[in-house]
C-alpha cells in the first residue's frame, strides 16, 4: 500500500475535507488508494501569520464552527485518512482551488477520515509503500463539514463545544465569521460587493455536542472591520490581489434568549 505524510495542518484538512489538494514538490505516476499520514511535526505557534489571509480565514472558521480542533490540539505522527490519489498538475489556471499553490498538486479523490487516528506506520520517506492495508474505523463517506444555513428566517450557526460554552458566558453575545473565506461568505453574505448580511430574525447556535441555544438578532449584526490600535481596519496579504485587504468579519450580534 502507498502512503504519503504530510505536515499539519494539512493533512488534516484533507482528513476533513475542507481541501482535496496536497502540494508537494516532486511527482508520481501511481494512482489510485492511498494512506495520509500526518507528521511528527506540531503546527507552528505563528501559522497563522505565516499564510495567507483567505487560508487562515477558512481554517479559523472550521475551527470556530467545530470541523476541526485548534491547531495545537490536531493529530501528529498518526495516519488520518484514506483517499484516493487521482492525478496531479503542475499548472495553476482559473480553475486551480485556492489550496493549489504547487510546485506539484496532487489530486484526492473519495477521502475518508480515520475516526480515531492511528498510529502511523514507519517511513523511511515522504511517500512511499508500506506494510499492511487494513484500517478500522473507516466512515463510509467524505465527513459532511458543518456550514451556516437559513432555515426560513432563522440563521443556524454551528459551533465546537469551546466556543458555545464562551459565547453563552457573554454578556453581549456575538458571533465573528471570517469573510476571507469565501465558501462563508456566500453563505452570509446577501450582496458580496456591498459586504451586506442576509436578512434573519433569530439565530440558533448548535453545539457540536449536541447542546443548542436560540436568540433574537441583534441590530448591531453587520459586516465590521477589525481595528488596530490607532481605529484603522487591520490590513493583511491576500492570495488574489498584489495589496493587502482589509480583514472583515461577519458579526452576527445576539439579543434575548428565546
Amino acid at each position: 500500500m502507498k502512503a504519503i505524510k504530510l505536515n499539519q495542518p494539512w493533512a488534516s484538512l484533507i482528513a476533513l475535507g475542507v481541501t482535496d489538494i496536497a502540494n508537494l514538490d516532486f511527482t508520481t505516476d501511481y494512482c489510485g488508494p492511498m494512506l495520509i499520514i500526518a507528521d511528527e511535526q506540531p503546527v507552528a505557534d505563528d501559522f497563522f501569520e505565516q499564510v495567507p489571509v483567505e487560508y487562515s480565514a477558512t481554517i479559523g472558521n472550521h475551527i470556530l464552527m467545530g470541523n476541526m480542533p485548534q491547531l495545537d490540539a490536531l493529530p501528529t505522527g498518526k495516519a488520518v485518512a484514506y483517499a484516493d490519489l487521482v492525478g496531479e498538475s503542475t499548472e495553476i489556471t482559473d480553475e486551480t482551488s485556492m489550496w493549489g499553490t504547487g510546485p506539484v498538486m496532487w489530486q484526492f479523490d473519495n477521502i475518508h477520515a480515520i475516526t480515531n487516528p492511528t498510529a502511523a506506520p514507519t517511513m523511511a520517506d515522504t511517500f512511499g509503500d508500506i506494510d499492511g492495508s487494513k484500517h478500522d474505523n473507516l466512515p463510509a463517506a467524505k465527513p459532511a463539514l458543518r456550514m451556516p444555513h437559513l432555515d426560513g428566517d432563522e440563521l443556524i450557526l454551528p459551533l465546537s463545544a469551546q466556543y458555545f460554552d464562551e459565547i453563552m458566558a457573554l454578556d453581549y453575545k456575538f458571533v465573528n465569521f471570517e469573510l476571507a473565506d469565501a465558501e462563508v461568505a456566500d453563505i452570509i453574505l446577501a450582496d458580496a460587493e456591498k459586504y451586506s448580511l442576509i436578512k434573519f430574525a433569530t439565530v440558533r447556535l448548535i453545539s457540536n455536542d449536541g447542546r443548542t441555544a436560540r436568540f433574537a438578532a441583534h441590530k448591531n449584526s453587520s459586516v465590521q472591520a477589525y481595528l488596530d490600535d490607532a481605529g484603522n481596519p487591520v490590513m493583511v496579504p491576500t492570495i488574489w490581489a498584489p495589496q493587502p485587504i482589509p480583514w472583515l468579519v461577519a458579526h452576527i450580534a445576539l439579543d434575548r434568549k428565546l
